[in-house]
């Protein structure tokens, strides 16, 4: 399952993709008149996918190798629940040294800005620090729970202070479950195994729902309004305009949606 939050100068995304995920589960892009800038985050662990160490190779973008996360809006929220074997103790933000960082008067939260764009850090772990690995910046966060929440806000500087001690965020890990949990207008509260995440068991997949209705994932055929797959053709339209691409022949055909047969 994929997340996105799109404002008007930046996006945020996530991915949430099974255990062992060999690829990058978070980062938000924003845009700057001196290009763009990125955040990026996880484990710098490579997943072999056989629960072996073997010889370690740092990702300097972070992976998702034991990595349980959410994205609500503005909010992302990630937990690595690392095995007792694992002897990187650590998760760690990538973040793009053009970003300025900004006094929040708290040691419990970092942030950085980007014209009128805020991003708030609130490190989850027993401590942090700043460092470096394979010579980019990061932002090092230690314990066999560590992890991060990051919020998105376009609050005045001189209202940071404020606006992030009402989050009251509280990390809690205990032996049955790791909870995160923070204030947004009303209470919030998310829970993550506490068993490691390569070791869960059960079906990973998400459910998502659509105006309260179940969505089936039974079939990888498309048969919507705005996504349609059939007979090697495929669809898509916002439900306005749109575009067909038709692999049926040889060769792959691509043509306006209002030209189909």
């Amino acid at each position: 399952a994929e997340t996105l939050w799109i404002d008007r100068d930046v996006t945020m995304g996530s991915l949430q993709n099974g255990f062992g995920s060999q690829i990058s589960r978070f980062q938000v892009v924003i845009s700057t008149p001196g290009g763009p800038l990125s955040i990026t985050g996880g484990h710098p662990r490579y997943a072999d996918h056989k629960h072996k160490l073997g010889k370690l190779k740092f990702s300097p973008m972070g992976l998702g190798c034991y990595e349980q996360n959410t994205q609500i809006g503005p909010w992302f929220v990630a937990v690595n629940i690392l095995p007792t074997t694992e002897l990187v103790d650590f998760c760690f933000l990538r973040i793009s040294p053009s970003l300025r960082s900004l006094d929040t008067g708290s040691g419990d939260w970092i942030a950085y800005r980007a014209g009128d764009l805020i991003i708030a850090i609130h490190p989850l772990g027993e401590k942090w620090e700043h460092a470096t690995i394979e010579d980019q910046p990061i932002l090092k966060i230690y314990g066999r729970r560590c992890g991060y929440l990051i919020h998105l806000t376009r609050t005045s500087p001189q209202q940071l202070s404020a606006y992030l001690r009402e989050r009251r965020v509280e990390f809690r890990p205990g032996n049955e479950t790791t909870r995160v949990t923070w204030r947004d207008g009303d209470n919030r509260e998310l829970e993550f195994q506490t068993v490691p995440a390569r070791d869960f068991p059960g079906n990973h997949r998400g459910q998502a729902f659509i105006d309260g209705k179940p969505v089936p994932f039974s079939t990888a055929i498309y048969n919507g309004p705005y996504v349609r797959l059939r007979d090697k053709v495929l669809e898509i339209s916002d439900g306005k305009t749109g575009f067909v691409i038709d692999v049926s022949g040889k060769l792959p055909v691509y043509r306006p949606l209002a030209q189909r047969p």
